[in-house]
């Protein structure tokens, strides 16, 4: 894994990092580049196939085919793979799990802050409503 400097350069080999045309400071066109790898290709088919399963990758395989279409969720997944692959490659380091209920907990703080920071700008205070059992 020496050839690459990094984890982004590995990615951009691959075909997985968008390339942003960017002309007088103004972005044009953020395309993946074409490149004809068996190791992409396996790596979007691999992001395919996690995105029927319960686990973290999955989770955020399905956000993104809902935010951004399958498409580009497969390319996405694919590159958060290939991320994964270098670093397990390079560092010789066993891949632990993480658990999923965590990394859902995780990304609604995200969209809870998220949510929170807009109203803020926009004058407003979000309380927390205490949930009344049915």
């Amino acid at each position: 894994m020496s050839k690459w400097r990094s984890a982004k350069a590995f990615c951009s080999w691959l075909g997985l990092s968008p390339r942003n045309k960017i002309s007088g400071r103004k972005l044009l066109d953020t395309r993946t580049c074409k490149v004809i790898n068996r190791v992409a290709t396996t790596l979007r088919l691999a992001a395919q196939a996690v995105g029927r399963t319960n686990t973290p990758l999955g989770i955020f395989y399905r956000r993104k085919t809902a935010h951004l279409g399958p498409a580009k969720a497969t390319t996405a997944a694919a590159r958060k793979l290939a991320c994964l692959v270098y670093h397990l490659l390079k560092y010789k380091e066993q891949y632990r799990e993480p658990d999923p209920v965590t990394y859902q907990l995780k990304v609604q703080k995200a969209i809870l802050a998220k949510i929170q920071k807009q109203a803020a700008a926009l004058g407003y205070k979000l309380l927390p409503t205490a949930l009344v059992p049915a």
